[in-house]
């Protein structure tokens, strides 16, 4: 097993780091509620990190993910990120990502249409 490292607390088999990493996380975050919207949150798979999502909702499972330009478009990285998605998938997660653009141009906007997102999974329980 792992011991949570600083600013982190273990939920099951997962961390939740306690703090927003980019901006474009913080300016999406400020439209996010934090009672239901998890920041930072290590998914593990088969014991190892699979992923820290940029934002986690507990029930439905969605996965969040804020992509800048500067981390997410070279080919390498589109490729690793899309394999990850199908991990996750396979795992029983919705998996979101907006990338930096969407985000700074109208984050009100990308939070309304997440939090629609989840309550569309919810009612199809």
């Amino acid at each position: 097993m792992f011991a949570p490292g600083p600013g982190r607390e273990v939920v099951g088999d997962m961390q939740t780091i306690k703090v927003c990493s980019s901006d474009i996380e913080k300016k999406l975050g400020e439209f996010l509620p934090d009672d239901r919207f998890i920041r930072q949150r290590e998914i593990f798979n088969d014991g190892k990190l699979l992923t820290v999502a940029d934002f986690y909702v507990e029930d439905p499972k969605v996965v969040i993910y804020c992509d800048g330009f500067q981390y997410h478009y070279d080919k390498e990285t589109v490729i690793k990120d899309r394999q990850q998605d199908r991990k996750l998938q396979m795992m029983g997660y919705t998996v979101l990502r907006y990338n930096g653009s969407e985000i700074i141009g109208n984050p009100e906007a990308c939070a309304r249409e997440i939090i629609q997102f989840v309550k569309i999974l919810e009612s199809k329980k």
